[in-house]
């Protein structure tokens, strides 16, 4: 029951998200014009970077809420928001390099967005996409998804990115990135898609040897509803672990009860 008023507060945060948003975008559109009918040009550049970048952003964020309520299609309509921005009158040098930012992402997120409706013919310009990215842990757990989602095959894909995957193993690795929750998130949310990949394809002895790396660093983030996910997808397919796989898994989970135990708290997200 935790866990699923747990979903129902994040979706309530993402609708909180999509209204600010909104307004965000709406008082960012009449600032823009009144600099300009003003004729204020010095106004269009805010404290913290070019005034429509403010628009742009809000743009952004209301294209991120919609995504993570699965609702692919109207985040579409808000990535062609921030996608377009012809309409920029600012031509300085700061200007053209928040424009570049902008249309990158949006061109990233397009894809994602495609992929996750279903559209599985944008796959490989995806993956070409984000093979010269320094941190792919977030673009990989949207390519083990859609292919959990839709079935796919996407073994070339993870042979293919194998050196990357293996360095996110790394448990010195892992440890380097325990002050970067978001980026330890994406690592522990993939291996549980992983596990969950391997293990539907019938590849146990893998599935469980990427389930027992999702459960020990849902521990190192104390993250409750990860471990509890990691403990029913084992549960799931438990009757296919043999011994030594059933008696490393129960280790790993009574060490994480333990930390957190003593602790005595978790951390929740959204999943």
């Amino acid at each position: 029951m935790k866990d699923l008023a747990n979903v129902y507060r994040s979706l309530s945060m993402w609708d909180k998200v999509y209204k600010f948003s909104c307004q965000m975008h709406k008082l960012g559109q009449i600032q823009y014009e009144l600099a300009y009918n003003a004729k204020k040009e010095t106004e269009l550049k805010a404290r913290s970077g070019p005034l429509f970048a403010y628009i742009a952003y809000a743009e952004l964020m209301c294209a991120h809420a919609c995504d993570a309520k699965g609702n692919h299609k109207q985040a579409l309509e808000h990535i062609q928001g921030y996608a377009d921005l012809s309409w920029v009158k600012e031509n300085d040098d700061e200007s053209l390099y928040w424009k570049n930012q902008f249309q990158q992402w949006a061109k990233i997120n397009t894809y994602v967005n495609r992929l996750m409706s279903g559209d599985i013919s944008v796959l490989p310009d995806y993956v070409e996409y984000i093979s010269g990215e320094k941190h792919i842990f977030a673009e990989l757990l949207n390519v083990v998804e859609v292919a959990n989602r839709y079935d796919i095959d996407i073994d070339h894909i993870l042979q293919r990115f194998e050196p990357q995957i293996a360095a996110y193993r790394d448990l010195e690795h892992t440890n380097k990135l325990a002050e970067q929750q978001v980026i330890l998130e994406e690592n522990v949310r993939f291996w549980y898609k992983l596990a969950k990949y391997n293990l539907l394809k019938e590849r146990y002895l893998y599935g469980f040897k990427c389930l027992i790396e999702a459960l020990k660093k849902s521990g190192i983030i104390n993250h409750a509803l990860l471990i509890s996910n990691c403990a029913g997808l084992f549960f799931r397919f438990s009757e296919y672990a043999d011994p030594e796989t059933q008696a490393q898994f129960h280790s790993a989970y009574e060490e994480v009860w333990r930390k957190n135990d003593q602790e005595d708290g978790f951390s929740f997200g959204y999943n």
